[in-house]
């Protein structure tokens, strides 16, 4: 893959495409990084690299696509044999590798995303108001993890149903501490 035409349709804030450039990196593989501009239009190359999905990020190899981060990183540990490889031999550990990535995929995106966007917002643009888009993503949030940050959403959780959303919460992020210090809980414990 080394000597072959690789490039990497990404976005620079993309934890996807984060996935595959420090994947990229271990592997050392050199590669064209070819930045999208999502927020107006979408490239010709991408439309036509991800024709399914239209989304970001894209490993182009000899210009056959690979989509979706976990397999494109996959894809790249397959092809660089060489290098040691990035999943466990073992095939439960391999499994629960599996699950992990997906877990954080699945439960801990938004919280993630939420965070990031806020901190890029109030660092970059201290007086920026919300878009449409921006305060019905807002509003969700807020309702979805009232008093999971620091700052005040402004209401309080009235209902059984949304405490126990925070609930929910919580044990996501001490999993998501957990997992980042190296301590993982079997799958399907709760």
């Amino acid at each position: 893959m080394a000597n072959n035409e690789v490039i990497l349709l990404d976005f620079w804030p993309s934890m996807f495409g984060m996935r595959l450039r420090v994947a990229l990196a271990e592997k050392e593989i050199k590669y064209e990084y070819k930045e999208e501009e999502l927020l107006n239009t979408k490239s010709p190359l991408l439309l036509q690299m991800n024709p399914v999905h239209k989304k970001i990020p894209v490993l182009i190899h000899n210009g056959k696509s690979i989509c979706e981060s976990n397999i494109a990183v996959e894809y790249i540990d397959e092809v660089r044999k060489d290098k040691a490889p990035f999943l466990p031999c073992d095939p439960y550990e391999r499994a629960q590798a599996r699950f992990w990535a997906d877990y954080i995929d699945k439960k801990h995106l938004d919280v993630i995303m939420y965070y990031l966007r806020k901190k890029y917002k109030n660092k970059n643009f201290p007086s920026k108001r919300y878009t449409t888009i921006d305060y019905f993503f807002k509003v969700y949030i807020d309702k979805a993890y009232v008093n999971y940050y620091d700052d005040d959403a402004g209401n309080e959780l009235a209902t059984q149903d949304a405490s126990a959303k925070t609930d929910e919460v919580a044990d996501m992020e001490t999993t998501l501490i957990n997992t980042i210090k190296g301590f993982s809980p079997r799958a399907g414990q709760p």
